[in-house]
């Protein structure tokens, strides 16, 4: 049936692990701290380094540093 496959669709493209966008840093008494958001366009809300996937979505994530991001 075609909702079985738009899901199947969907969840394989969540399995495939994409780039978080860097978004900026934030900074606070404490330290400075950069911003990340889930590239699932569907989604596209805040995530931490420390995530391995989206709590939000469930996009699998990772973490790209550039020299051009730390401007």
């Amino acid at each position: 049936d075609w909702s079985s496959d738009v899901c199947s669709s969907d969840l394989i493209m969540k399995l495939i692990k994409k780039k978080a966008e860097f978004i900026g840093y934030t900074v606070y008494s404490v330290g400075i701290f950069p911003e990340w958001r889930c590239p699932n366009k569907d989604c596209g809300m805040s995530v931490m380094e420390e995530y391995k996937c989206c709590p939000y979505c469930g996009q699998h994530l990772k973490f790209v540093k550039n020299s051009k991001n730390r401007n």
